[in-house]
């Protein structure tokens, strides 16, 4: 990694950080971050690949950044649309699997269990009154009542936002965890957040529907208890998700409204089941 680079690509610029390419001159690649909480996501990616999890190989961090190996296949979503029938369901198995694996970590310097539920409820309260988002309270009660009774799972690691774009897949199709915080939480808000988003982003394409449907079939053969109360833990995902971009607003071309009337459709329902 000392010789001349020779090439670099954005993949991702966004405020405080990016995500590059950079292609040495004897022909080697590697990705480089770079952003304001660098070194907690060194040091999670550590304590995950010293777990066994699938993640892309570790080189160095300075204050350049992180440097980590640059995984040739590309996204799990690109590799799935070229993907026969029988190679989808594989790489859907093995998606549910890389998610179980994470959950399945026992936590390392676990805090006092607290409650995920109520902390959630408690950063969704702050996010609604500092972006005075005030038409979703009404919700928040509303799922605050539901959650009474329903019993938590101890906590382990959760992903919060993992989804095909987050899963990259090398040429032997093995696919890698990437973009995650070394947060604990109940798995099946993980398992909710990835159903219902994958379920919100079918209006870009029907296969999406596909997915967060074997998606969760395949996760209940690992973990069957995580039928009880999902619907809750899906909907309580559905409704993070709005207040977090409840003030971003986007153009008809990116269907982005599409995708908020889909959720807040999902939590009606579900709020008057």
């Amino acid at each position: 990694m000392e010789n001349t680079i020779v090439k670099t690509t954005t993949f991702r610029d966004y405020p405080g950080g990016e995500v590059i390419l950079e292609e040495m001159q004897d022909g080697r690649k590697h990705i480089r971050k770079l952003h304001k909480s660098i070194d907690e996501e060194w040091d999670a990616l550590c304590f995950l690949q010293g777990a066994g999890i699938n993640i892309p190989e570790l080189y160095k961090k300075d204050e350049n950044g992180l440097y980590m190996q640059y995984i040739d296949g590309g996204m799990l979503w690109d590799n799935y649309q070229a993907a026969d029938t029988a190679t989808q369901h594989d790489l859907i198995e093995k998606f549910a699997k890389l998610l179980y694996n994470l959950h399945d970590i026992t936590p390392k310097d676990a805090p006092p269990f607290d409650g995920f539920i109520k902390n959630e409820f408690s950063e969704i309260k702050t996010i609604i009154e500092e972006k005075q988002i005030d038409g979703y309270k009404d919700i928040l009660y509303k799922l605050e009542g539901l959650s009474v009774g329903i019993n938590e799972n101890p906590p382990c690691y959760v992903h919060r936002d993992y989804h095909v774009w987050n899963v990259l897949m090398d040429n032997s199709q093995k696919l890698y965890l990437i973009d995650m915080e070394l947060t604990q939480g109940d798995f099946r808000f993980d398992a909710g957040w990835t159903y219902m988003l994958q379920s919100r982003t079918s209006v870009h394409d029907k296969r999406h529907g596909e997915i967060a449907k074997a998606f969760l079939a395949e996760y209940y053969k690992l973990r069957p208890e995580t039928s009880a109360d999902i619907e809750f833990f899906m909907q309580l995902a559905n409704f993070r998700w709005l207040v977090n971009v409840a003030p971003i607003k986007k153009t008809d071309k990116h269907r982005f409204p599409k995708m908020k009337a889909i959720a807040e459709q999902a939590i009606e329902a579900f709020l008057n089941n």
